[in-house]
């Protein structure tokens, strides 16, 4: 949990910095989605996968798009 929360922080955080943290911010968002897959929570898991993907699209990294779809 303390590791889920670390992850959220700094999502949030590069999520406010400029265009080129999307992909930090991307990476945090599939940590923390697996972070919520140990905890037993695929509901938080879906979400934040499904954001991360959803940023990777915007962007057009296909590498974090296949990362997030495996996941997925």
């Amino acid at each position: 949990e303390e590791a889920l929360d670390a992850y959220k922080k700094a999502e949030q955080l590069y999520g406010q910095s400029s265009k080129n943290a999307e992909e930090k911010q991307i990476k945090c968002l599939s940590a923390a989605g697996r972070m919520f897959l140990m905890l037993s929570k695929p509901d938080s898991t879906f979400l934040y996968l499904r954001k991360g993907l959803e940023l990777a699209e915007e962007i057009g990294n296909i590498e974090l798009q296949s990362h997030l779809m495996q996941n997925l």
